[in-house]
């Protein structure tokens, strides 16, 4: 991978041996249809870029991993509200309206996701430079621990496979793999080294 990094970044026009090279390479590491549960036992993690599959595949990896660890698996879906652009009022947003909403690019949703995801262990990038002293940096990684449920969250319901939030959580509580900040922000709901990342709120037209 490093070595086909490298033939991107060079200045130069590739020729078109080294783009047969690429394409070669990447072709031989693609996963056979009769590999994919083998593959999926490891666990595998990925860096998705392309909005269009992003969010089936990161979810899909995430649900697998979980479950191949033993953790619980959580998502919620954001919270979406509507305002009326000529008067700035609110609106209800109808469910078709939501479920079209949920099948945008985060590219046209202001960065954001409809749906996110947590279980112990679940590894995330920061995408943000909010607290870079402290490990929160664009691309920088941590590793959820817990989540802050909102007060008014029913009790976890076991008999299901997954769990789903009826609220947006108060904070996901992660830990940073660059940096111990040991005690720093510790207390009763943040564990020794970890941070807590709230709910953002993004505006966009749709």
């Amino acid at each position: 991978m490093w070595d086909l990094v490298q033939l991107l970044w060079q200045s130069k026009e590739l020729t078109d041996e080294e783009l047969d090279t690429i394409i070669e390479t990447i072709n031989s590491r693609v996963v056979d249809p009769d590999d994919i549960e083998g593959l999926l036992h490891l666990c595998p993690r990925a860096v998705v870029l392309r909005n269009v599959v992003k969010p089936f595949l990161s979810m899909y990896l995430a649900k697998n991993h979980a479950q191949k660890t033993g953790a619980r698996f959580t998502y919620w879906r954001a919270e979406d509200k509507g305002s009326v652009k000529a008067t700035g009022g609110s609106q209800l947003l109808s469910e078709s309206f939501l479920s079209d909403l949920g099948t945008q690019d985060a590219s046209k949703t202001g960065g954001m996701d409809t749906w996110m995801a947590f279980f112990v262990g679940c590894h995330y990038i920061f995408t943000s430079n909010d607290m870079p002293e402290l490990g929160w940096f664009n691309n920088g990684t941590c590793v959820g621990v817990k989540l802050l449920l909102h007060p008014d969250e029913p009790p976890d319901d076991l008999s299901k496979p997954f769990r789903v939030l009826k609220y947006q959580p108060r904070a996901v509580i992660v830990r940073p793999t660059d940096i111990d900040i040991g005690d720093l922000l510790a207390d009763d709901n943040v564990p020794s080294g970890c941070i807590p990342v709230a709910p953002q709120c993004k505006k966009f037209e749709v």
